[in-house]
């Protein structure tokens, strides 16, 4: 398992070290921003004071993430599905019959 963060020298040339992100550490940003941002609309009370996420060269908040298609139109869970892709590095197998021996299958006669 590879770190998600690391460690070197304080950026105030002190003795002690800090603690730096790797790249998978980076990585996460965009997992960790949205989980933020789902606990911002479902963890707090209308109006209960919270931290927010700022873009350190608007000075204002972030934008709220969103899932687009490569068209950029906005997608919603129930317009994605998961599908399996084929390993480009595995080699291709043939296709198993589609009954076994007899013509039972999954022990249907």
């Amino acid at each position: 398992m590879q770190r998600l963060r690391g460690e070197e020298p304080a950026a105030d040339g002190s003795a002690y070290q800090e603690y730096v992100l790797t790249k998978k550490g980076r990585d996460l940003f965009l997992v960790i921003v949205s989980l933020r941002q789902w606990g911002e609309d479902y963890c707090f009370d209308s109006g209960e004071a919270h931290s927010t996420l700022i873009d350190d060269q608007s000075g204002r908040p972030v934008g709220r993430l969103a899932l687009r298609s490569k068209a950029g139109k906005v997608l919603t869970s129930e317009e994605t599905s998961v599908r399996k892709i084929a390993d480009p590095t595995r080699k291709r197998q043939p296709k198993a019959a589609a009954r076994p021996p007899g013509g039972k299958m999954f022990g249907r006669k």
